[in-house]
Parts: structure tokens; C-alpha cells; sequence
């Protein structure tokens, strides 16, 4: 069986899901059955597993995706982060909602990140956003909360400015909850937000390092990689699991998974089992930008930069390439949301991308500093100060250059989804039958080869 096509299934049993949403119990019946088919009818085999994976999927849904009904007076334990605007929830009672949904609290104060007990007075809905007004019960925070609130205050005690403050826990720890307005606009303008939230990037950085600090004291490979192991899971849950950071967990797992076992992971089994399993247990990601940003690069990159990448080519062509291709799969997101084209974005992301990689780099190399030697405030102040004024300084510049962006209307955006759409699918089309042409002719030459022989 194909991951591409169990991924593909798991889509649309989702998207059936929030369609049709399922009784649970009906479900549960119906994957009985299907298991029994499996054992009757084994030539059917194989449609009978898609059929299971399919009611899998569907049975996901209904254990892990929030209903959205919210009761007045009924108490429900709520995960969160706190922002401006009220404490953005990420799961209520243990499942996750479809749309954004804000808590917002008229009797207790709750700063940064954890889990509350609440009862809910009103509910408000504007479009996909839905405001709950109410009391907080009880809140309490893990260990990984409390983990990241102390490299928090340990990065605004040393930095100069609240704005250095904002930028480097954005940067590093992926809370961007401080970062002022102006300055997102600014990254967003850019296209380069994604320099501010923890990503594959962050990811592959910090695993990255901590095998070549291990490696730089002689540990035995298998040790370094089951440490890197530790160390990225401690790291992708402070960071908090959103859909681009346990994307890349999992990708990180399984291939320091297959390095411990002493073998290669294929970077497209990766993409696929990640998607799959990412899928199961948050079927509610499948309707976030973030995930779909997060998964839309990635596929970009595995299957189209690949065709199209050289050996041996001048670096800044392989990175205007790499980031042409990137915005040009990702353009009809931001339509369809934005209702904004990204046009130039590409070109700043040739600056603000390596400069990124500076930034984060240098970041953790001053975090871990910072938290093993407690002294020596004033030079982490200076290194993050400059790392934060170099990246600001690179936005600021490239946020003066016109048309990074451009305004479509809601005629224009229909109009561009609905060419984009026939574009993509007239290409794959064609690849696909170029890919079976060069499948006969080498069919072909077999042939004439045995005739020859």
C-alpha cells in the first residue's frame, strides 16, 4: 500500500467527518463490519483496508474534534495561551476545535500557557471565531509550561528592550505572544513570517547542534542520537505542539528513530507517515493555515524542488529557486485567506531566510549559555540585541520595497483559485503522462533487449 493514498483517504474521511459528522457508536459498527470483510473476502483485501483506514479516520473525528457546542453554565477543562485579545484555546476537554476559539475571563488572571477548569456565561460567534466569556475554576501548568515560562523571563531579564525581548522568544521558543504589532505586520508584508514560528527550521537547527556539540566530545553515535532524541521532544514541548512543530517532531523522531536503529529514513515515507499520524490524533489540524502552510512547503520542496534542482549550481539561484517554488504552491492559501498575493515575497525571503538561520542558531547557542551559566548577563544582552536588530533591521529595509504583496478582491480571488486549479491540474495531468510514456519506453527497450539476447 501507498502512504500518498492512505493520506489522501484520511483527507477525506475528515473533510466527510465535518460534513456529515457521524455518530461515534455507528462507526465503531461499521469498522466491525469492515474487519470482518477483511477475513471473508480476501481477494478484496486491499480496497477493504482503505475502507478501514477511511472509518479510522472517521472514528478520529469524533473522539479528538470539539463539537464547537458550548453550553452556558457548564464548567470544561480548557488548555490554552494567553494573547491580547483573551487566551487563545487549543483544546476543550481534550479535543481540539475546527475554528479559533478565545476564552476570555472577567475573575482571574492567567499569563502564559496551561490548562484551566472554566465555566462558561456567553458565547459569542463571528464567522469561524468564537469568544467564550466565563470564570476560571482551577488553572494549573505542566512541567513544560513552567519550562517555558522560566526561559521566558530569563530572555526578557537579559534583554535590553521589550521589543529584543518579543523577537528572540519568537524566535526561539516560538512564543510570539510579546511581539510588537507593527513588527508582524512588517514580517507579514514581507512573507516572512514563518521566520517567527517554530518550524522544521527550528527543528533541524537545534537536532542539528546538539550532535555536533556530542559528536565534538567523542559520544558513541547511537548515545548522540538517542540524546538529540531526548532533547528534541523536550524541546518541541516547551516550544508547545502546533501543527508545524509536531510535524516536525515526528520527522525528527523517525529519523533519529532510523539513525539509532542504523538505518536511512526516506525523507517521503517521513512526509507521509507524519501527515498520516499527525491526521489521527489531530484530525482538526487538517483545517488550520498553519498546517497546511507547514505541509504545503514541505511538498513543495520533496516534489517539485527536486525535479528541478541542480548538482551543482550557483547558491543564490538554488535558494531564489527553492523560494519561488515555496510561495508559488503556497500562493492560493493566502488568496483564499487573505484575499493577498504574494508576489516579491520570494525575493526577501533570499535575506530574511539565512539571516534566520543566523539568528536561530546563534539563539540556542545563547539559550543554552543562558541557562547553564547564570553569569555573563551583559554579553547574552548584547548578542540578542544584535541578533534582534540585524533581523529587524533586514524587515524594516525590505518592507519599503512595493508590491511584496497584492490586494485581490473577492472577484479576483474566485477567479484566481478557479485558473490556479486548472493550471495544477493540467500540469500533474501531463506529468503523469509523460511519467507513463517514459514507463513504455522503458518497458520497451526490455523487451527488445531479451528479443536480442
Amino acid at each position: 500500500m501507498e502512504l500518498w493514498k492512505i493520506a489522501l483517504t484520511a483527507v477525506i474521511s475528515i473533510v466527510s467527518y465535518r460534513i456529515f459528522t457521524p455518530d461515534i457508536i455507528v462507526t465503531l459498527f461499521m469498522i466491525g463490519v469492515a474487519a470482518t470483510a477483511f477475513f471473508i473476502f480476501p481477494e478484496k483485501r486491499e480496497k477493504v483496508i482503505y475502507i478501514m483506514f477511511f472509518l479510522a479516520y472517521w472514528a478520529s473525528g469524533s473522539m479528538f474534534i470539539f463539537d464547537g457546542k458550548i453550553e452556558k453554565g457548564r464548567v470544561y477543562s480548557m488548555t490554552g495561551e494567553k494573547r491580547e485579545n483573551g487566551i487563545i484555546l487549543s483544546k476543550i476537554d481534550g479535543r481540539s476545535s475546527v475554528g479559533a476559539v478565545f476564552f476570555k475571563s472577567g475573575n482571574s488572571e492567567f499569563d502564559g500557557r496551561g490548562s484551566f477548569e472554566a465555566e462558561a456565561e456567553s458565547v459569542t460567534k463571528d464567522r469561524n471565531v468564537t469568544v467564550v466569556n466565563g470564570r476560571i475554576l482551577d488553572s494549573r501548568r505542566g512541567i513544560f509550561d513552567k519550562f517555558r515560562e522560566h526561559i521566558s523571563k530569563r530572555i526578557e531579564e537579559v534583554s535590553k528592550s521589550r521589543i529584543t525581548a518579543g523577537v528572540m522568544k519568537a524566535l526561539i521558543i516560538g512564543d510570539g505572544s510579546d511581539v510588537p504589532k507593527e513588527i508582524n505586520d512588517a514580517f507579514k508584508y514581507t512573507g516572512t513570517s514563518h521566520v517567527l514560528v517554530i518550524s522544521g527550521l527550528h527543528i533541524a537547527m537545534m537536532t542539528v547542534i546538539i550532535l555536533k556539540l556530542l559528536e565534538f566530545f567523542n559520544v558513541g553515535y547511537r548515545k548522540r542520537h538517542i540524546i538529540a532524541l531526548i532533547f528534541l521532544t523536550i524541546y518541541s514541548f516547551t516550544a508547545g505542539l502546533s501543527p508545524s512543530v509536531a510535524r516536525a517532531y515526528v520527522m525528527g523522531v523517525i529519523f533519529l528513530a532510523g539513525r539509532i536503529m542504523w538505518e536511512e529514513s526516506e525523507l517521503t515515507k517521513s512526509f507521509w507517515a507524519t501527515f498520516i499520524i499527525m491526521l489521527f490524533f489531530e484530525p482538526a489540524s487538517l483545517f488550520s493555515l498553519s498546517f497546511q502552510l507547514s505541509y504545503g512547503a514541505l511538498f513543495a520542496i520533496i516534489y517539485i524542488y527536486e525535479l528541478v534542482k541542480k548538482e551543482e549550481e550557483n547558491p543564490f539561484i538554488d535558494i531564489l529557486k527553492l523560494s519561488f517554488i515555496i510561495q508559488l504552491v503556497l500562493s492560493p492559501l493566502f488568496v483564499y485567506y487573505f484575499g493577498k498575493m504574494p508576489f516579491l515575497s520570494f525575493a526577501a525571503n533570499l535575506i530574511a531566510v539565512p539571516v534566520g538561520n543566523i539568528a536561530v542558531q546563534a539563539g540556542f547557542f545563547t539559550l543554552f549559555a543562558m541557562l547553564i551559566f547564570p553569569l555573563g548577563d551583559i554579553v547574552y544582552s548584547l548578542i540578542l540585541e544584535y541578533l534582534a536588530r540585524t533581523m529587524l533591521y533586514y524587515i524594516w529595509l525590505m518592507e519599503k520595497i512595493p508590491l511584496m504583496q497584492i490586494e485581490i478582491d473577492s472577484a479576483g480571488k474566485f477567479m484566481f483559485l478557479l485558473l490556479y486549479a486548472a493550471f495544477s491540474g493540467t500540469t500533474v495531468y501531463y506529468w503523469m503522462k509523460q511519467n507513463e510514456r517514459a514507463a513504455d519506453e522503458r518497458e520497451e527497450r526490455k523487451k527488445r533487449s531479451r528479443v536480442n539476447l
